[in-house]
């Protein structure tokens, strides 16, 4: 969850939102379903894993909406690039003129985010896996 967690977030937040709201749960191995629920109404979904199989590796993002969906396709800029242009963007911006939306204080949104869906998922359950209190 820690490693493709802000990943999934950079995409996620942006399109939806701030979140307000968190709850996860453990799959197979290390697969983790983290739902989000977003301060625009919107709730999203991500399912999480590094071992997962082969044949289900990948990412897929769907957006729905009242009239439509749509999907975002695979990026197909190589990540160094996309890291360079990262970079520059963060190395230009100018204290008191402009921020940009990936900036320190969204980064302090993931990890509260991830923090809040790990501290879910180590919440005491019962014999019948419910929570407990």
């Amino acid at each position: 969850m820690w490693d493709i967690g802000p990943h999934a977030l950079s995409i996620l937040l942006p399109a939806l939102g701030p979140v307000t709201h968190v709850v996860a749960d453990r799959g197979l191995g290390d697969t983790v379903t983290v739902v989000l629920h977003h301060e625009s109404g919107a709730a999203s979904t991500m399912s999480l894993s590094l071992t997962a199989p082969p044949g289900s590796r990948g990412s897929t993002w769907q957006l729905f909406g009242e009239d439509r969906q749509t999907s975002m396709l695979e990026a197909t800029t190589p990540p160094v690039n996309a890291m360079g242009v990262c970079v520059s963007a963060l190395l230009t911006e100018q204290p008191g003129r402009w921020h940009h939306p990936c900036d320190v204080r969204f980064g302090r949104d993931v990890v509260g985010i991830l923090q809040a869906a790990d501290m879910f998922l180590k919440r005491p359950l019962d014999s019948r896996g419910q929570p407990v209190g």
